[in-house]
């Protein structure tokens, strides 16, 4: 079994790590806090002093990292992920970040004889922690498929996308679509007589993310042309 490294335990890393351990992959983890790797460790992970070591030590390196700027400073740092990189090794990267930026990071890991993904969630806290996260997956077909049984571990709807920088394309497709939705019907709703405001809307809705916010919606990846957009904007949108 492969040894899965995971940086960044925040919000989303904390439960995506935790699945991916309760799936019995032996684990190497980091953060900098110290507090969150205590859990990983009682339950068998080795705790790493930074993202090189966790790429020593691991066949597959994931991040869930706040942003662009902590995920380009954590793989192509003076300690960072491709610093360690082992040939053959692959990095997955999770953070809703931009896709110029992983496109721009995969040919500094092929020259090290390593493989990259770009592979954003859908979910938020709660669905990290029930495995109840879409998966969208940017990259060699090949590698996807390699790393799709990790995967499985915490994400319930996880598919492949297209080329390096598709996953980062269909999430920005996908927050695009539900801030879509969430502004027509926070538009609707007050026109409509109440009776039918708490009636079942005639289309799925799932409570994702934060429970504060008045409109989450989850648009499933097969549904509606989703793929085909995320398709051709791999290749045109945010090049």
């Amino acid at each position: 079994m492969e040894t899965v490294g995971f940086i960044g335990l925040g919000n989303m890393g904390m439960g995506m790590g935790g699945n991916i351990q309760k799936a019995d992959y032996p684990m190497v983890v980091f953060d900098i806090r110290d507090s969150a790797m205590q859990p990983f460790v009682k339950n068998g992970a080795r705790a790493a002093g930074s993202p090189a070591e966790v790429a020593r030590l691991s066949d597959v390196v994931f991040t869930s990292l706040p942003g662009p700027k902590e995920v380009e400073e954590v793989a192509t740092g003076a300690t960072g992920v491709l610093e360690g990189i082992k040939p053959g090794g692959i990095y997955v990267d999770l953070s809703t970040s931009r896709p110029t930026l992983i496109r721009r990071l995969e040919p500094l890991f092929r020259q090290k004889g390593a493989h990259v993904l770009d592979a954003p969630v859908s979910g938020g806290k709660s669905g990290a922690a029930t495995r109840n996260l879409a998966v969208m997956v940017g990259g060699e077909r090949a590698i996807y498929e390699r790393v799709k049984p990790i995967l499985d571990a915490f994400g319930d709807k996880v598919f492949y996308a297209g080329a390096i920088g598709a996953g980062s394309v269909c999430k920005l497709v996908h927050n695009m679509i539900g801030h879509g939705i969430c502004s027509v019907v926070s538009s609707i709703l007050p026109a409509l007589p109440w009776r039918w405001r708490t009636r079942t809307l005639p289309w799925q809705r799932s409570w994702r993310g934060s429970t504060t916010s008045p409109c989450q919606w989850r648009i499933w990846p097969s549904k509606l042309p989703f793929r085909a957009w995320c398709e051709a904007g791999a290749t045109g949108i945010a090049t």
